[in-house]
């Protein structure tokens, strides 16, 4: 047994269909605002606590944690992931999956590789260079993998340089298994994959969900007539079984665990990943003794998952409202907007403007909503909804304590983010979340969370802006290693908040910072300084060291995080920090050697409080043996030119031309590779197919149209190609029916009814 579980133990009962399960299990926090704890050993307590719900639950694999790369905020799926840096994700993937093997149940690392966006997922490929994606994309999963081995990796759907990744044997096999020395089960997403037999050869061992025996019959004949070696067939039928038996225990064990205790540690992580955002004139911590007035349907009802596969139902779930009342704390509650948050809500402003003069402060619960997050979907702009924003905006002008409190598990723009005083991001912080919440709200707990992600002001402003589609087949990854904070450096871009930011309750002084003069990188370079509680409340200081490296032969950012660490201090008390740098914190990767290398010479050690804020630079000359090839020419002036970046530059750096657009298919034009979204321009019928799933999706699973889990299976049926709608099936639509369809599409009715009756016939 497998269930979903980023964030929790999703298991449905049987006969359950869509996301929602009866099944009652602790929802922890996101990666989104997990990561923002920077806290690896919570990492650890939570994904121990999430396997002794799934072996409470029978459950032998937990698909997660997810450790791709947030390469733009529009991806639909990132609050299922951690950061836009490979260090911060793959530390954090690292010690869950350390924590999951400590309780002896399987994870699944996911997604293998370069899932970073939802558009035509089933299909797209994304096209990346070489040092891109060993020093970023797959380096997140290196660095989880250097912690600690999962039972299991799921492969993406998406393809990589035209290759899907289910039949990708450079990467499920040249990188995976020989360079990353991963040697456990590779499974596929639900429904990734295209030629079973090519996936088998690459080192695809387990195909989900079942093919109902479909596949399995074409391997065998594949193995009988030659064009499938038994070899592979060996291998991959050899970590299935090594996977049975390693866990087939939990099939037979009864045990159980404290709800209660599992929630308080869901409320645990939520506080400690809380980002306070800002917080002028100390608006933040709100004195009981003070009128306040809540603003705003979050809340009352929280919004603390994504929409999609990793949807709990919790056993315990206290909004903001509820955990306020819990604690006896006096407030005021008035809407700023309706539940449809599109309808006009000048009447709620001007409600809350008559009283606004009566409280010392207003609090105002913004984010986004269900629909605007879900798997299956990415997002056409960073914007909440106008609103929102006219409430922020309106109340803020007349009222000078205005506190905003974000739950969204991306960056949104932030228009009226210069006229509140305070802002606290929950992002999407598990059922738990409106209890942290309070808790900060009201100094019962100091917030301790740094930004795993930029903030950028505007869409406009990120490097993914110009590049995010290409087309409806591929996108190119022309920004190469510049993502995040990387790109916002190199290009002098300001942002609204940085990489690593957050503010406390309390402040914090750097001093005796050292590092080694110099150091040979088989023994490593230790850094020491001291850091000293300042204030009046006790809190989480996050230190953050950076590496750069000027005059290099390798194109680099400026400078990359190489390592962190989070130390409680009590009031007036000073404690001694120590770090290590060793040969993974400065190894790039050589293209000509195939290999990760470290360069001789000197380096910048950079220690921050966020990738904006240098305490101090430290000159450190580094000793290496390792033979260096260095970038080509083209490597080393592919830099940004006005903000942007050249596809023509970028070809070059790629090594491949760029492939021209694919037309847009007419009616005669049609292929199994569109889909319905796209036939449906041309054609009456799949018009009305479109308006029967429509209209029929939410008799089948039991939820509204406007719904996380209606828009994802919607969208799934709508975008993806005919084939694969096919292969997901179950057999129902076999590749004849699928092409009689196509026929029918393309006005060739009688041809297309004749296919799908002979295909009747043989099955």
């Amino acid at each position: 047994m497998m269930t979903d579980g980023p964030h929790g133990v999703r298991k449905m009962l049987e006969g359950e269909y869509g996301i929602k399960s009866k099944i009652k299990t602790t929802c922890f926090p996101t990666a989104s605002s997990s990561s923002c704890s920077w806290d690896v050993k919570l990492a650890n307590k939570m994904a121990r606590a999430i396997a002794i719900e799934a072996k409470a639950n029978n459950v032998s694999v937990v698909l997660g944690p997810g450790a791709n790369i947030k390469r733009s905020p529009l991806c639909g799926r990132n609050f299922e992931y951690y950061s836009e840096d490979p260090w911060l994700s793959g530390n954090m993937a690292g010690h869950f999956i350390a924590g999951m093997n400590e309780e002896k149940v399987g994870c699944s690392l996911k997604h293998f590789a370069c899932n970073n966006q939802e558009f035509r997922r089933f299909i797209e490929s994304n096209n990346i260079d070489m040092r891109a994606l060993m020093d970023l994309y797959l380096k997140s999963f290196k660095v989880a993998l250097d912690i600690a081995k999962p039972a299991t990796i799921m492969c993406a759907y998406n393809k990589i340089n035209e290759v899907y990744c289910s039949e990708n044997k450079w990467l499920l096999t040249d990188i995976l298994r020989d360079k990353f020395g991963f040697d456990g089960l590779v499974m596929s997403d639900w429904g990734a994959v295209n030629n079973r037999i090519e996936g088998v050869k690459a080192g695809l061992d387990l195909e989900m969900p079942s093919c109902n025996g479909v596949n399995d019959k074409i391997i065998e004949n594949a193995v009988k007539n030659g064009e499938l070696d038994e070899k592979y067939l060996d291998n991959v039928v050899q970590n299935i079984l090594n996977l049975v038996e390693k866990y087939k225990y939990i099939n037979d064990i009864k045990i159980t665990f404290d709800e209660k205790e599992h929630y308080d540690l869901a409320v645990e992580i939520a506080e400690n990943s809380a980002v306070l955002l800002k917080n002028n004139n100390n608006i933040l911590p709100i004195k009981e003794s003070e009128k306040v007035l809540i603003v705003g349907d979050m809340a009352k009802i929280s919004r603390y998952q994504g929409g999609g596969s990793s949807h709990i139902t919790p056993f315990f779930e206290y909004s903001l409202t509820d955990s306020l009342d819990k604690f006896g704390i006096k407030y005021d509650y008035l809407d700023g907007y309706h539940k449809n948050y599109k309808k006009d809500n000048r009447d709620l402003i001007k409600k809350i403007a008559k009283v606004a003069d009566n409280y010392d402060k207003i609090v105002i619960c913004v984010g986004l909503p269900d629909n605007m997050e879900v798997e299956g979907l990415d997002r056409k702009h960073i914007n909440l909804p106008q609103t929102y924003d006219k409430l922020v905006e309106e109340i803020s002008s007349i009222h000078k304590n205005v506190v905003a409190i974000l739950f969204a598990g991306s960056p949104v723009e932030l228009p009226w983010r210069d006229k509140v005083n305070g802002l606290l991001n929950m992002y999407l912080a598990g059922s738990g979340s409106g209890e942290a919440c309070a808790k900060i709200l009201y100094g019962k707990v100091n917030p301790s969370g740094r930004l795993a992600e930029s903030y950028p002001i505007k869409l406009s402003d990120s490097n993914s802006f110009n590049n995010f589609y290409y087309d409806s087949d591929r996108t190119y990854y022309s920004d190469s290693i510049f993502v995040g904070y990387k790109y916002y450096d190199i290009t002098n871009t300001k942002v609204a908040y940085p990489f690593g930011y957050g503010l406390s309750y309390t402040t914090f002084e750097y001093s005796d910072i050292t590092a080694n003069a110099k150091c040979n990188i088989n023994d490593g370079c230790n850094i020491n300084l001291t850091i000293k509680n300042t204030g009046n409340m006790p809190g989480s200081e996050v230190v953050q060291v950076y590496v750069g490296k000027k005059n290099s032969k390798y194109l680099r950012p400026i400078k990359e995080l190489k390592a962190f660490d989070k130390i409680f201090i009590e009031p007036n008390e000073s404690k001694n920090v120590q770090i290590n740098l060793n040969r993974k914190n400065f190894e790039i990767f050589d293209i000509k050697n195939d290999d990760y290398v470290v360069e001789n010479g000197e380096y910048q050690i950079y220690i921050c409080k966020n990738s904006n804020e240098i305490i101090k630079t430290l000159n450190v000359e580094v000793e290496s043996n390792d033979t260096i090839f260095g970038d080509s020419t083209d490597m080393l002036a592919y830099i940004p030119q006005n903000n942007e970046f050249s596809l023509e530059k970028f070809e070059k750096i790629y090594g491949n031309k760029i492939i021209e657009s694919r037309p847009i298919a007419k009616k005669g034009q049609f292929t199994e590779f569109n889909c319905l979204s796209e036939i449906a321009e041309y054609s009456l019928t799949a018009r009305f197919i479109l308006f029967c799933i429509r209209n029929i999706l939410p008799l089948a699973t039991g939820e509204g149209k406007n719904t996380g889990g209606f828009m994802m299976s919607y969208e799934q049926m709508r975008s993806n190609p005919l084939f694969k709608l096919g292969q997901s099936s179950q057999g129902a639509l076999s590749e004849q029916k699928i092409q009689g369809i196509v026929d029918i599409f393309n006005g060739h009715l009688f041809r297309g009814m004749a296919k799908m009756t002979k295909a009747n016939k043989n099955n």
